[in-house]
């Protein structure tokens, strides 16, 4: 999903960060098992699709200042 505008942004970055705690949150409740590696796997998908995102809006942003 790239992230194109600044309240994009602004939207995007704190929905993946509360999800990112959710899973770092479920990962330690739960010692062994399905719930405990998923709670990590949303935690690394969270982190990475943070930084695509970001990656997007720059990327996004650079292309508008070479088209003017």
């Amino acid at each position: 999903m790239p992230v194109t505008s600044e309240n994009g942004l602004w939207i995007f970055i704190p929905v993946m960060t509360a999800l990112a705690l959710a899973g770092l949150v479920l990962a330690a409740r739960v010692e062994e098992g399905m719930f405990h590696y998923a709670g990590f796997a949303l935690l690394v998908v969270s982190v990475l699709l943070i930084f695509a995102g970001l990656k997007g809006y720059y990327d996004a942003k650079e292309r508008q200042q070479h088209q003017h």
